[in-house]
């Protein structure tokens, strides 16, 4: 991933606010202009966002649902809300760039 993608992320994440943008959301939404990414890596940078303490979960959820040949159903996943912390607010922007998986 580009070093784009976490200052992406970041403005992203202060637009949204308390209320916070889940993970899945954030993908697609970045998907088509900032990054050429596997959800899966995306996701990844996502969590290590979380442990370096640059995002944290609002504690709101959603049911996440999943399309099938009967229609919609709920799956076992939630959609979690994240938003950034005060760390990562405050932090350089090249903090959040150099993060590389």
């Amino acid at each position: 991933m580009g070093y784009g993608v976490g200052i992406a992320i970041r403005e992203k994440l202060l637009e949204a606010g308390e209320r916070g943008v889940v993970v899945a959301d954030l993908f697609k939404d970045m998907k088509s202009k900032e990054t050429s990414a596997t959800y899966q890596s995306f996701s990844r940078y996502c969590w290590l966002l979380k442990k370096l303490g640059f995002i944290e979960p609002t504690g709101e959820m959603e049911i996440a649902w999943t399309g099938t040949d009967w229609g919609k159903n709920p799956s076992l996943a939630k959609r979690v809300y994240y938003r950034m912390t005060p760390k990562g607010r405050e932090a350089p922007i090249y903090e959040l760039s150099l993060i590389h998986i």
